[in-house]
């Protein structure tokens, strides 16, 4: 299969998971939720699904980035696992053996469609999340692309988010969004010193710069300040720009997140 470097958008995200469930029966796809307007939620799984890291993309409606990264990701994941081959010195059946993957390129499906950073409903699904939201709220009242909601959880996608969390039992979480080529640690106070371990091998091997997590308004991610909060596990916000050129980087430590 060839490697998608067009610009994404939601038919071409459907047809690529379509195309890959006939590829690659030994996956798993499904959707966890809809959105406002009906859009599946799409999450692909590779490997054991009771010790899986989580890895979300496309918040941001505008961003068509990770999304095609995340896919991108998948499929020579898959490509690799179905050859008994390696991917960065990795062998990825061997890697998958006890351990998984679960991707959902895109937690918008709606913003993608129509190319907007907030759903169908006009929510900035990273503010929509319980912790801090009355005063998320407050900060971005004055900017409606940042609007959080009438209530926390409020939107069909973050509530088929968090579902999926609960279910999943997920050691760790990974969401990519557009940005500086940085990473940020949510962690849980046991695990403190793992999170930050974690974090210097992801800016290590992926080109990344560490940075403590951010409160600005259009830059805060509730989703990973919930999985920290709610289940004790460390979060990662990687923010990524692709004029780099560092994509096999950001694959092996990708790879990499799966390993630890």
């Amino acid at each position: 299969m060839k490697i998608v470097t067009e610009p994404m958008d939601y038919t071409l995200l459907r047809r690529r998971v379509y195309r890959c469930r006939e590829l690659f029966p030994f996956a798993g796809f499904s959707a966890v939720g809809r959105s406002w307007n009906g859009r599946a939620l799409f999450a692909l799984r590779l490997g054991e699904p009771t010790d899986a890291v989580l890895m979300l993309g496309g918040f941001d409606g505008r961003d068509d980035l990770t999304p095609r990264l995340l896919l991108n990701f998948f499929e020579k994941l898959c490509r690799r696992y179905a050859e008994d081959a390696a991917l960065a010195d990795i062998r990825i059946r061997s890697l998958l053996a006890d351990r998984g993957v679960t991707i959902l390129p895109c937690v918008n499906p709606d913003g993608l469609a129509q190319k907007q950073t907030g759903n169908a409903h006009g929510v900035n699904l990273a503010e929509n999340f319980k912790p801090h939201w009355a005063e998320r709220r407050r900060l971005t009242q004055d900017d409606e692309t940042l609007f959080a909601g009438s209530v926390p959880e409020s939107e069909p996608e973050t509530r088929a988010l968090l579902g999926a969390c609960r279910r999943g039992d997920f050691r760790h979480m990974l969401v990519l969004g557009r940005g500086d080529n940085t990473v940020s640690a949510y962690a849980p106070d046991s695990p403190h010193q793992t999170a930050q371990l974690m974090q210097k091998v992801f800016c290590a091997v992926g080109g990344l710069t560490a940075q403590p997590p951010c409160f600005s308004p259009g830059r805060f991610c509730g989703a990973a300040e919930q999985f920290e909060a709610e289940f004790g596990r460390p979060a990662f916000c990687w923010g990524l720009n692709e004029a780099d050129g560092a994509a096999a980087a950001r694959e092996e430590a990708l790879i990499l997140s799966c390993l630890m």
